[in-house]
């Protein structure tokens, strides 16, 4: 079963151009692009950048702000209210400070002197990138199909800022140590509900685990049973750093993935961190990068 993920996405575009005037929610176009519901909008909103270069909020409000010129320059009869309205906003007021905030001039300025050349270089830009970043089959990683027994975790369940990390890594340290199982005797994973870009950081959710083999207990105070599925896997094996191990990530979506065709399983993107620093160099850390297939 093969998934032309640029059909797809171009349904979703198309959607997106249909609606700029109503509320535009991440769920719907994730059902027009056929993905998983449960865990859908971590493997869209990486698709949608990996895609179209440009994140899925900015493109909408490029959208939005294009429409909202058009009709301030070109239909003098619509009103500012209907305009607002247009761009989904409820009231002018929020509109105008939208506008300004994102653009330096109010529409009302607009209106009466419109200024087109930074307008042309956003039309162009929209038009290239209306054209998927996926011509080229040259995949700097390498990608392998892998089967994987079920694996049984425990997991702290991060949820908040990224800047609170660091409490749900020490309690999760904490778990380790109290329960004696180290990285040595058992394995490491990251469940990667979303990428930090994509969601207002009080929606950030992260799981940082470790395989275990035995049911959870009292003692495993804050810890939650999940398990890894058993199933088909692409894997990435990275070498580096964190922010190389984003650019691996996203090379994953919108290189492999979208010219393989591979159907998405239901399930986060998974992160099994074989080695990492400070236990070896930030550059010669090792992470497998697991994307979770239909069987």
């Amino acid at each position: 079963m093969m998934e032309d993920y640029q059909q797809k996405f171009e349904r979703v575009l198309s959607h997106i151009d249909e609606h700029l005037s109503k509320p535009l929610a991440v769920d719907t176009l994730i059902a027009i692009a056929g993905l998983p519901q449960t865990q859908g909008q971590g493997h869209f909103l990486r698709l949608f950048s990996a895609m179209y270069g440009i994140e899925l909020i900015d493109y909408i409000n490029l959208l939005r702000d294009l429409q909202s010129v058009f009709e301030l320059a070109y239909r003098p009869n619509i009103s500012m209210a209907d305009i607002a309205s247009n761009a989904s906003f409820q009231c002018p007021k929020a509109f105008s400070e939208d506008f300004n905030a994102r653009n330096g001039m109010t529409p009302e300025a607009f209106r009466l002197k419109p200024e087109w050349n930074a307008w042309f270089e956003k039309q162009a830009a929209l038009d290239t990138m209306r054209t998927p970043n996926l011509a080229s089959n040259d995949i700097h990683h390498k990608v392998t199909l892998v089967d994987l027994a079920s694996i049984e975790l425990a997991v702290v369940e991060h949820s908040g800022p990224v800047s609170n990390l660091h409490g749900s890594l020490q309690a999760f340290i904490g778990w380790r140590r109290a329960m004696h199982t180290p990285p040595l005797v058992s394995r490491s994973f990251n469940l990667v509900y979303h990428d930090v870009k994509h969601v207002p950081a009080s929606e950030y959710r992260l799981d940082i685990g470790a395989e275990i083999g035995r049911p959870l207990t009292a003692q495993d105070v804050g810890m939650v049973s999940k398990q890894l599925p058993k199933g088909r896997y692409a894997l990435l094996a990275h070498t580096g750093n964190e922010a190389s191990l984003g650019e691996a990530i996203n090379d994953l979506y919108g290189q492999w993935l979208v010219n393989s065709g591979e159907p998405l399983a239901d399930f986060p993107l998974v992160l099994e961190r074989v080695t990492q620093f400070p236990d070896v160099a930030q550059h010669k850390a090792v992470t497998h990068i697991y994307l979770g297939l239909k069987t």
